[in-house]
């Protein structure tokens, strides 16, 4: 699982393919976005208005060089 702040928001994405993001009441994690390649080892970080989750690893295919650009909804 990777996880980032972006503005005042906490992310997290990992094996599921799915990016969460914390509820602003604090009450639990909503799905935002979706992974093209679910992944894990891998890192998130902020540029600009997106979420880059860069590298890491997939049980289908094994170690991933790509970044994946997400767009937090």
């Amino acid at each position: 699982v990777a996880a980032w702040g972006l503005g005042e928001r906490l992310y997290v994405a990992g094996m599921s393919g799915e990016l969460l993001r914390l509820d602003p009441d604090r009450s639990g994690w909503v799905a935002v976005g979706k992974l093209a390649k679910p992944r894990f080892f891998h890192q998130l970080l902020p540029v600009g208005d997106e979420l880059w989750a860069i590298a890491g690893a997939s049980h289908a295919s094994g170690h991933l060089a790509d970044v994946e650009r997400l767009a937090p909804q």
